[in-house]
């Protein structure tokens, strides 16, 4: 029997990752304008491999707010299934707002390797002008 508990544990996770996804989201939003700037100076062809990367960094990170942001819809649903007494449509809501947090995670997982790509470049580039 699913209980009140197990859905309401989803709304702290989602919300601490939806929190520090949305910072990253702001921080590269910021890089890429400051770096559009430096390559509309420069014309530096790693920035635009930087650049290219980050809108990679940016589609991933909205849509790991998608998927959390489903995912908690989700489980506020099954909240009101289980306060409803509706045992078996809790537990399928349950069940796909968890599937929903294990694509957050995997994509989360994909942002991360793109990010230490993105430092390649830059690294790269700094090697090559040493």
């Amino acid at each position: 029997m699913l209980t009140l508990t197990a859905p309401s544990v989803v709304f702290g996770a989602i919300s601490l990752i939806f929190l520090a996804y949305t910072n990253r989201y702001l921080t590269l939003a910021t890089v890429i304008r400051k770096l559009h700037a430096t390559w509309r100076q420069t014309r530096d062809e790693t920035l635009k491999s930087q650049i290219t990367v980050l809108r990679e960094r940016v589609t991933l990170i909205t849509c790991i707010q998608i998927s959390g942001l489903v995912s908690l819809f989700l489980a506020i649903l099954s909240i009101i299934a289980i306060l409803s007494g509706s045992q078996p449509w809790a537990a399928i809501l349950f069940f796909f707002s968890l599937a929903l947090m294990i694509v957050f995670i995997i994509i989360a997982l994909i942002e991360v390797c793109k990010s230490a790509q993105a430092l390649d470049i830059e690294l790269d580039k700094w090697q090559d002008e040493h």
